[in-house]
């Protein structure tokens, strides 16, 4: 039996909520009995709670009509894997699709709109020099995986976009609030299709979309690394 993706993600989206609202609703009736010191303690925790449930909502309902939700298992890699994958996308994979990219008419009139279409990666192709260590994320421009690779995405073109480096660090954290509160499932965002089926590679991201992330989750930067430790 098929399932309807859309009815899929309305699935999880309520059950990320009802987690959160359970948790808020455990903190208010604990605020009651606390101490002064504790007190202090669990109203900063629920205000986290909160901002969390308000920018998984506004994730949720308010993406660019460029992207689209979906669904996607979350499959954890060991250390060494991700290492690897690591390793073989900055030396064997983002060049190639840096080129694909510059080199595609719909890309770059795409990343003019957006302000991205940064003439250092042209210099760099010219000159057939090595890209820097930070070269997708030069005047905020970011190679994004679709599926992260730390929870079971891989380097191939179909799992690979370009956004501007504020949203893949959105979506960052939009997928590792559903992590923390140990979903199997996890909802994200990806490019939509094109007109003749095939996935944009880079989608318009008007500059109005920024839902707010400040202490949406207050983590260790070893947590928000795409390489990092999964939870």
């Amino acid at each position: 039996m098929l399932i309807d993706p859309i009815a899929r993600i309305k699935t999880l989206r309520h059950e990320v909520e009802d987690i959160l609202l359970e948790q808020i609703g455990g903190l208010k009736w604990a605020l009651y009995a606390a101490s002064a010191e504790d007190h202090i303690k669990l109203w900063e925790k629920k205000r986290i709670l909160e901002r969390q449930l308000t920018f998984f909502g506004k994730v949720c309902t308010n993406l660019p009509p460029s992207l689209e939700l979906f669904t996607f298992e979350r499959q954890p890699r060991s250390a060494k894997d991700r290492q690897q994958l690591k390793v073989e996308f900055s030396r064997r994979v983002q060049r190639p699709f840096l080129i694909e990219v510059f080199q595609d008419k719909a890309s770059l009139k795409t990343l003019e709109r957006m302000n991205l279409n940064d003439h250092h990666f042209a210099e760099f192709f010219r000159n057939d020099t090595n890209l820097p260590n930070n070269s997708g994320q030069l005047l905020d421009l970011s190679v994004d995986h679709i599926v992260d690779r730390w929870l079971g995405g891989d380097n191939t073109a179909p799992n690979l976009c370009v956004v501007p480096f504020y949203l893949n660090s959105l979506k960052d954290r939009f997928v590792m609030l559903q992590v923390m509160n140990n979903q199997t499932d996890i909802i994200s965002f990806r490019p939509r299709m094109d007109g003749q089926g095939n996935r944009v590679i880079v989608p318009y991201i008007p500059n109005g979309f920024r839902p707010p992330t400040r202490d949406i989750l207050k983590l260790t930067h070893e947590l928000l690394d795409h390489d990092g430790p999964c939870p």
